[in-house]
């Protein structure tokens, strides 16, 4: 391989990451890939790089919520000591058996629905940015309103938004991994199950988003109650040290054993 084109195909790996590439570019640089090690290499180091950006993200994000939770707290606790009326020992007592008698007749039989758990603790939507997309002016308008509907959580809006984008097959050809992403997401926060594992499954092994739809597609199979397939996905994700949903993958396997 001559070195301009070594050069061209490291100029390429963005775009490839971005969903960006297709046609002949994207066979090129997929079979440069193949034949090249270091460019192969280079690929990894770039989603590795991606996915430990994600993590600190959704780290942050977290980090942001405890704190202001935590604030929340502080204002709150004079006020609730204050409300707190005396009452007397036996009735606390009989407060707590009733509240004792209704957790074991209310909790303990979704003790055994590990899916409603997981979904209530580890279900979450991808950050807009991960999913931004560089399109042709007279597409921007339609991504805008897919992404706002997104963050405000309107997931049918989202799936209306999207088929007005189907409607340019070239955008389809481009983005497809993020389009099916989008659509798995809302079916799946729909509770649309079925179609939910038909869009994620759109995202294949070589495309950039294909970490994301082992996660959701993971949680889906969970929720429809294929507890089997979902674990089978959360092992791969568990044993592949970059994935940006390891330790989350890990935890659930020890919850559903």
């Amino acid at each position: 391989m001559e070195n301009k084109d070594l050069e061209k195909y490291y100029l390429q790996i963005d775009a490839y990451l971005n969903g960006d590439l297709d046609g002949k570019e994207l066979e090129e640089l997929k079979l440069a890939m193949r034949n090249n090690s270091e460019l192969a290499d280079s690929v990894k180091s770039q989603i590795d790089a991606r996915a430990n950006i994600r993590i600190l993200a959704e780290q942050k994000e977290k980090e942001q919520f405890l704190k202001q939770f935590e604030e929340e707290e502080e204002v709150l606790e004079p006020t609730i000591k204050k409300e707190i009326p005396r009452i007397s020992l036996w009735k606390v007592a009989s407060v707590a058996a009733v509240f004792l008698a209704l957790l074991v007749f209310y909790f303990y039989p979704y003790q055994k629905n590990s899916s409603e758990f997981v979904l209530d603790n580890y279900l979450s939507d991808p950050s807009v940015s991960v999913l931004r997309t560089e399109t042709t002016p007279d597409l921007t308008k339609k991504w805008m309103s897919v992404n706002d509907a997104f963050l405000n959580k309107n997931y049918q809006k989202v799936l209306t938004e999207l088929e007005g984008i189907k409607e340019d097959s070239e955008t389809v050809n481009k983005h497809g991994g993020k389009i099916a992403l989008y659509e798995g997401i809302s079916f799946l926060r729909l509770r649309s199950l079925d179609k939910s594992l038909l869009a994620f499954r759109k995202i294949k092994q070589d495309n950039p988003f294909y970490d994301q739809r082992q996660w959701y597609e993971a949680l889906t199979l969970l929720e429809q109650g294929n507890e089997v397939k979902a674990k089978n996905i959360f092992v791969k994700i568990g044993e592949s040290p970059n994935h940006f949903k390891r330790k989350e993958a890990v935890q659930i396997l020890n919850q559903i054993k």
